[in-house]
């Protein structure tokens, strides 16, 4: 009688051609299915954590770029609820009218920083994937080597894969801080710019610049 393969070697197998199609820069491990059903079951839990992992990076990829899309509808949206303020504000009169384009650009600003912000973010995104990406491919190649199909220095382009992963990773998590400073500055400069306007007109609707 034919053994059944369990799932998680099924799932394992198209993931190996994904990283091919990919044009993965990490090194390749691979496993054939009958190793896959002699691993011991704690080898078999890692490849899984690590599987695991890349799954969860490509869903904060997936995650950034859901968000990017809505601040860029904001930015679209931005003129039609410029042109509306404008409107509710020229039919009260007076010169508040004036007044409104200094926190529409500061709106717009901020939203600009969000972008840019977001563009770091999705960097990060990428490098944590490409991590778990050469993490997976080192555990699987691990495993070769303790069970004697794979020798000890083949390990190295593996380790090696991994440490430039990391390192581009934290390269990219101080540059998306230091960008976070600049959306930070640009949301503060956006809320004065909303408080001076309600001072100089007495017009405290601030949900007219979020909607």
């Amino acid at each position: 009688m034919t053994r059944a393969i369990p799932t998680w070697v099924a799932v394992l197998a198209p993931l190996a051609l994904t990283l091919g199609a990919a044009g993965c820069a990490a090194p390749q491990a691979q496993i054939p299915p009958d190793v896959l059903l002699r691993m011991q079951s704690d080898a078999r839990r890692e490849i899984y954590d690590r599987e695991n992992d890349v799954a969860i990076a490509r869903n904060r990829l997936d995650d950034v770029a859901q968000r990017t899309a809505e601040v860029r509808s904001a930015i679209a949206h931005l003129g039609v609820t410029g042109d509306r303020v404008r409107t509710r504000l020229g039919k009260a009169g007076g010169d508040k009218l004036g007044k409104l384009d200094k926190p529409l650009a500061a709106r717009r600003a901020y939203l600009d920083a969000q972008i840019k912000q977001l563009a770091a973010q999705r960097d990060v995104a990428q490098a944590l994937t490409d991590v778990a990406l050469a993490k997976l491919e080192q555990t699987r190649q691990r495993e070769l080597v303790r069970t004697g199909r794979a020798l000890g220095r083949s390990m190295k382009p593996f380790d090696g894969a991994v440490k430039d992963g990391e390192q581009r990773v934290n390269d990219r998590d101080r540059h998306e801080s230091d960008v976070r400073q600049e959306t930070e500055k640009a949301y503060e400069a956006w809320q004065a710019a909303q408080e001076e306007f309600a001072r100089a007109t007495g017009d405290f609707d601030v949900a007219v610049w979020t909607d």
